[in-house]
């Protein structure tokens, strides 16, 4: 760090408050967390929406310091490469537990993953050399990918579409033959249990 750099904001990864003991049926408890997080998407895609806005930053990053570059890495590409590679695990593990169906959503939360590193790549060579990068139809693909991970998880996970957080109160849902009731106290903590491999 040198004197006027960008400042490397601080984040947490993970937080777990009041971790109590495991669920008695995790899977199950796992999709009810599942539904829920998926009736709090966004309403518009959010790759589609970043696209409006990606001309701009590629721009500011092809003239501005490299810290700029890696503050915008960071807190862009970095992050929601990872939120979706920590999906595609979490799919993944509900998979071979024996849940059906997910295999395209698995898919698409990887190539998500993937192509945010390749990207990462892409944009810090343009930042290199003060060019604008062509990263357009990258993103569309991005955004066609995201399209097909929600229309997966909806139809397997049964939520219809986005609403406002329903923090605080129960929520159920059918799994097999039992009802099963998980109640949300925060976000942070919805995220760690829909997650648990991460």
């Amino acid at each position: 760090y040198r004197p006027g750099d960008l400042p490397l904001l601080p984040y947490a990864e993970i937080i777990k408050f009041d971790v109590g003991p495991p669920a008695a049926d995790p899977v199950a408890t796992a999709r009810v967390l599942l539904a829920e997080h998926l009736a709090r998407r966004p309403r518009r895609n959010p790759f589609r929406a970043w696209a409006n806005e990606l001309g701009r930053d590629t721009e500011a990053l092809a003239h501005r310091p490299e810290a700029y570059f890696h503050a915008y890495a960071f807190n862009v590409l970095r992050q929601f490469g990872a939120n979706f590679g920590c999906l595609q695990a979490h799919l993944a593990w509900l998979s071979e537990a024996g849940e059906t169906g997910l295999a395209p959503a698995e898919a698409a939360a990887d190539a998500i993953a993937q192509e945010a590193k390749l990207l990462q790549f892409q944009l810090a060579r343009a930042a290199a050399r003060n060019k604008v990068a062509e990263v357009g139809d990258k993103v569309a693909a991005l955004a066609a990918q995201y399209d097909r991970l929600i229309e997966v998880l909806v139809d397997e996970a049964g939520a219809s579409r986005p609403r406002r957080s329903a923090i605080g109160r129960s929520v159920e849902a059918e799994a097999g033959t039992r009802t099963v009731r998980a109640s949300l106290l925060s976000p942070m903590q919805a995220t760690t249990a829909v997650a648990p491999v991460c």
